[in-house]
């Protein structure tokens, strides 16, 4: 059997409502894996995930299959869900297991962020930046202004003009483009996902 590293293992869940096609998802991802030389079909029952024979007579799925496939070097563990509410027990607690052993994390986006202010203002701007968890990407002079160019997490930029006026006595100004998305820091994500759980105020 060949062995794989972790960074090249992905576990998922296919989750829908019955009907929606998971099974000739699944059995396509199957084919182009190469794992099946062609794709089975519901009504025949000849699909890999449906073998069961209350599945095959009903042409539904009633059990979470679990299959295997490889793409791009890359190994790939699909559990096939039920779609009907009379199962839908297996399907939660397929997206459970998958979920748990997907080791998964929070992504947060990243802005770029381009800063015009005054010389005299350069040193507390940057600083303000860094306490923002902002990366500074490069800067350049321009008459008696300088322009910072940064990356910063989007939910550190909340209020950020108003801050950036009072640091600059209101003769700084800046744009912000989304740039991409990072893996958020553990402390952070958790402070999220504490926050998340707690009541909803009406």
């Amino acid at each position: 059997m060949k062995a794989y590293q972790s960074a090249d293992i992905r576990n998922f869940a296919v989750v829908g409502h019955g009907s929606s096609g998971k099974t000739m998802l699944c059995e396509a991802m199957l084919a182009n894996g190469g794992v099946i030389n062609r794709l089975g079909s519901i009504t025949n029952g000849s699909t890999v995930s449906d073998y069961h024979e209350d599945e095959k007579k009903r042409q539904i799925s009633i059990h979470a299959s679990f299959l295997h496939t490889e793409w791009m070097g890359k190994k790939f563990n699909i559990i096939d869900t039920p779609g009907y509410l009379d199962f839908i027990s297996d399907s939660l607690g397929a997206f459970k297991e998958a979920f748990k052993s997907a080791k998964p994390y929070l992504l947060e986006p990243i802005y770029k962020v381009e800063i015009k202010v005054p010389d005299e203002c350069l040193g507390d701007v940057m600083g303000d930046i860094s306490g923002r968890r902002g990366r500074i990407q490069g800067m350049e002079a321009k008459g008696n202004s300088q322009i910072i160019i940064a990356q910063v997490p989007q939910m550190e930029l909340y209020r950020y003009s108003t801050t950036l006026r009072s640091i600059t006595g209101g003769r700084g100004i800046h744009s912000e483009e989304f740039s991409h998305y990072e893996e958020m820091q553990r402390d952070l994500e958790q402070k999220v996902i504490a926050a998340s759980k707690q009541p909803q105020e009406d």
